[in-house]
């Protein structure tokens, strides 16, 4: 049985004046489509340099129907304060998915949802050895 769903969390990075990548387009793509269809989407966004800067960002702020909260890796740069925060945000928000999207510090927090019992969604971006490690920690 599908069960349906109507919150969705996704992780990613950005980076002010910086090289868009395919992850980071493919979030963006994924959370206006979600959104589109009425699912209620929060973006948790790690990032570099000032949010007025950062491409995907400013794409989804722009977007107007999802809700995206940032953390400065500049201000916070260790991995385990940055999923700690994640933490912190998935549990105010309480998705019914969770997709850590190749974040690391997201991943972490995937490991560590347990008992909230949020079913958590992986895209993968390529094929090969770093895809199933991510995969693989999950």
């Amino acid at each position: 049985m599908v069960k349906e769903f109507r919150r969705f969390t996704i992780c990613g990075y950005d980076r002010a004046h910086g090289l868009s990548s395919g992850t980071g387009v493919g979030l963006v793509s994924l959370a206006k489509w979600f959104a589109e269809r009425g699912i209620v989407v929060q973006v948790l966004m790690l990032h570099m340099g000032e949010v007025s800067d950062c491409p995907f960002i400013q794409s989804l702020v722009n977007a107007g129907n999802i809700r995206c909260e940032t953390l400065s890796m500049d201000q916070c740069p260790d991995a385990a304060r940055q999923a700690r925060w994640i933490l912190g945000r998935l549990l105010d928000f309480r998705p019914d998915v969770f997709c850590p999207n190749y974040a690391a510090p997201g991943i972490f927090a995937a490991r560590n949802l347990g008992q909230a019992e949020v079913p958590i969604v992986v895209v993968l971006h390529s094929t090969g050895v770093h895809t199933e490690s991510v995969v693989s920690l999950l």
